[in-house]
């Protein structure tokens, strides 16, 4: 092979590489490394703050190829946590999560669109108490790397929802309708 046509082969090769589409990779969400916190008004004298830890999902990640992001997650009502025996018992029961009834909230990507250098506007469904409604999200793309073999990835996002929108009406208006809510986790490529 003269040196011409290696170099042609090899400009081929790149050039054939470069207009490959991109695929982005996939990644199992990291329940130890999860967090979902929430916090809402207790009479308008304080607010009360609790976290969700129970959560798995799946996500797919290409930074330069929003539109072929997805997400998914599924969190587990049943591991509400105030740090108050009591409230977490009645968060549990009929009056707010109904956990027997819906032990799980959920949320699934529809669109990504980039909005920074590392921020996105992540649009999907949010399910709560059987019902689900279109919500947007912030989302920062905190930072990826290797850690001990694995190649990770890690979000968060903060956003407001209305409870009575979810049909968790109990104790309106003295209990905040609106609540605030913290997500940050990472996955793990597979």
């Amino acid at each position: 092979m003269t040196d011409l046509t290696r170099k042609l082969v090899s400009t081929m090769v790149v050039l054939a590489v470069a207009v490959l589409p991109a695929v982005a990779d996939d990644y199992d969400l990291d329940a130890s490394h999860f967090a979902a916190l929430f916090k809402v008004s207790h009479l308008g004298f304080s607010n009360t703050y609790g976290m969700i830890p129970d959560a798995s999902g799946s996500f797919s990640f290409d930074p330069e190829k929003p539109e072929s992001n997805a997400l998914e997650v599924v969190v587990k009502t049943e591991s509400i946590n105030t740090h108050h025996e009591g409230r977490d018992k009645h968060l549990r029961g009929p009056d707010f999560f109904d956990t027997k009834q819906f032990p799980e909230m959920r949320f699934k990507s529809t669109t990504w669109e980039k909005t920074g250098d590392n921020t996105y506007a992540v649009t999907g469904d949010f399910t709560l108490l059987g019902t689900t409604k279109e919500i947007t999200l912030d989302v920062a793309h905190l930072g990826s790397g290797e850690m001990r073999g694995d190649y990770r990835t890690g979000f968060e996002t903060t956003f407001s929802i209305l409870r009575s929108d979810y049909g968790m009406n109990y104790g309106l208006p003295g209990v905040g309708d609106e609540v605030t809510i913290t997500i940050s986790f990472e996955g793990v490529r597979k």
